[in-house]
C-alpha cells in the first residue's frame, strides 16, 4: 500500500489489498494461519514456494536479504530486509542507495544511534523496526527520524518510551503503529500534525490532544477512555475502526454514536471493572463487529440490525 502497488480506485486500498489476499489463499498459495473477526490476521506459505518467491525476487531485484557472512548487499535493490547484524549492516556505505523500505528483524538490535539517517535514507517509504523487546533499557529513536519526509509507513517495536517532536514532520506518513500490545509510549503533540495519517496503533501513555486535526484517520487503536473524552469526534468523520482502553463506569462514552462511518469497535474496561451504560451502540448504524471485554451489567435492549460478529 505505502510503495503503490495497489492502484488507486473507487475502491478503497484496504479491500483490495485484503481481496487479493483472498485471491492467493483461494488458489492455495498462501494458508491461513489465524482469524480474527472473519479477516485473516496471520498466514504462512509452504518452504518450497517461500524460497521460490525467494529465489525470484532476488533475481529480479526486487528485494535482497542481507548476509552477515559476507557482510555485502545489492547495490541494485531498493528493498532491504535484516534478519540478524543489524548494527553491522548499518555500518556499510548506504549512501548511494536510493532505498525505499527496510525491514528490521533483529532481536539483537536495541541501539537505535542511526547515524547519518537522513542522507541514507532519505528515499525510504516504509521502515520497520523489531527489536528486542525484553531489555531492561528504552530504545531511544532519533530526531533524525523526521528527516524521511517520503516515509510512508512507519512501524516500531521494541522497548520505546516516546517519540522525537520531529515525528511532526513526516506529512505523507498514513500509517503509524507503535508497540502494538506492548509497552505504553508517550506521543508528541506534533504526531496531530501528521494530516493525512489514516492508521494509529500505539498504546499512548498520555493523552494526545488535538487528536480531532487528524481528519483522514480511519483505525485508531489504544487509546485510553480518559484521553477520549476529550476528543471532538465530529471531525473524525472517516474512522472505520476504534479500539479503546481502561474504560472506566463513571466515564461516558455516548459521544462514540457520532462515528457515523464507525463498522468495527473494541472496548476493554479495566481488569473485573464494569463498563457505563452501552445505549450509545444502538445509533451506530454501520457497526458490524463489536467486541466488550470485562463486566457487562446491563446490555441494551436494542443493537443496530447491521451488527455481524460479536465478542464478549
Amino acid at each position: 500500500m505505502a510503495e503503490g502497488f495497489i492502484p488507486r480506485g473507487e475502491e478503497i486500498i484496504k479491500d483490495a489489498v485484503e481481496r487479493f489476499l483472498n485471491e492467493l489463499i483461494r488458489q492455495s498459495l498462501v494458508q491461513v494461519a489465524k482469524t480474527f473477526w472473519g479477516k485473516v490476521t496471520k498466514c504462512r506459505v509452504h518452504d518450497l514456494l517461500r524460497d521460490l518467491a525467494i529465489q525470484k525476487a532476488l533475481e529480479v531485484n526486487f528485494f535482497d536479504v542481507y548476509d552477515p557472512r559476507s557482510h555485502s548487499i545489492s547495490s541494485l535493490c531498493i528493498r532491504h530486509v535484516i534478519h540478524g547484524q543489524g548494527e553491522r549492516y548499518l555500518s556499510l556505505d548506504l549512501s548511494n542507495l536510493k532505498l525505499r523500505l527496510i525491514m528490521f528483524f533483529d532481536p539483537d538490535f536495541c541501539n537505535m544511534s542511526l547515524k547519518n539517517f537522513s542522507s541514507v535514507f532519505q528515499h525510504l517509504y516504509v521502515l520497520y523496526l523489531e527489536m528486542r523487546v525484553d531489555t531492561m533499557f528504552f530504545v531511544l529513536v532519533p530526531d533524525a527520524i523526521g528527516s524521511l519526509y517520503h516515509l510512508k509507513f512507519l512501524r516500531l517495536r521494541g522497548r520505546i518510551d516516546d517519540l522525537p517532536t520531529s515525528i511532526g514532520n513526516l506529512k505523507n506518513l498514513q500509517t503509524l503503529v507503535i508497540n502494538e500490545g506492548i509497552y505504553s509510549c508517550e506521543l508528541p503533540r506534533e504526531t496531530t500534525d501528521l494530516i493525512n495519517l489514516t492508521h494509529l496503533v500505539a498504546p499512548f501513555s498520555k493523552p494526545l490532544k488535538r487528536i480531532s486535526k487528524l481528519t483522514s484517520l480511519q483505525v485508531l487503536k489504544g487509546v485510553h477512555c480518559d484521553q477520549w473524552k476529550d476528543v471532538d469526534q465530529v471531525d473524525l468523520v472517516n474512522l472505520r475502526e476504534l479500539s479503546m482502553r481502561y474504560i472506566n463506569k463513571s466515564y461516558s462514552l455516548n459521544n462514540i454514536s457520532s462515528l457515523k462511518n464507525l463498522s468495527t469497535l473494541s472496548l476493554f474496561c479495566r481488569d473485573g471493572k464494569s463498563f457505563p451504560s452501552l445505549g450509545f451502540v444502538n445509533c451506530c448504524e454501520e457497526l458490524q463487529k463489536l467486541r466488550l471485554k470485562w463486566r457487562i451489567e446491563k446490555l441494551p435492549h436494542l443493537f443496530p440490525n447491521s451488527i455481524t460478529m460479536w465478542f464478549l
